[in-house]
């Protein structure tokens, strides 16, 4: 059996062989389709996790923080101040700003292997 595409049921919906109970029930299944798909993305998100999404209204990446998580929808915050309640669907974790080690936590950054020696017996305290 073929696979139905979009534009399938779109032409089904418009044309004269769509009753309006086959249009309901188009619509309850999109609608839990939707639920469903936004319920599983907002597992992925949790308060204070760094995240994205491109804001289809300007075409910029926001980036900010998650501040509550919700069946439906996300409330983040930017770092200029501004609270966005985004679709989980639309949103992407950033990624870190550090590596992480096997355990999940932040590596410690490379300090330089070269240590300086002081040499306290030359040290001259009128110096300073």
């Amino acid at each position: 059996m073929a696979q139905t595409t979009t534009s399938d049921v779109i032409a089904f919906i418009l044309s004269d062989r769509c009753y309006p109970g086959d249009r309901s029930r188009i619509i309850e299944a999109l609608n839990r389709s939707r639920a469903v798909a936004s319920a599983k993305a907002a597992g992925v998100f949790h308060t204070g996790q760094k995240v994205r999404f491109l804001n289809t209204n300007t075409g910029i990446v926001t980036e900010g923080r998650v501040t509550k998580v919700n069946r439906m929808t996300v409330k983040l915050r930017t770092d200029n101040g501004m609270n966005w309640r985004v679709s989980p669907t639309l949103l992407e974790a950033c990624p870190p700003s550090h590596p992480l080690d096997d355990k999940g936590m932040p590596k410690a950054k490379d300090a330089k292997k070269t240590e300086e020696f002081v040499d306290l017996a030359a040290f001259d305290p009128s110096k300073f």
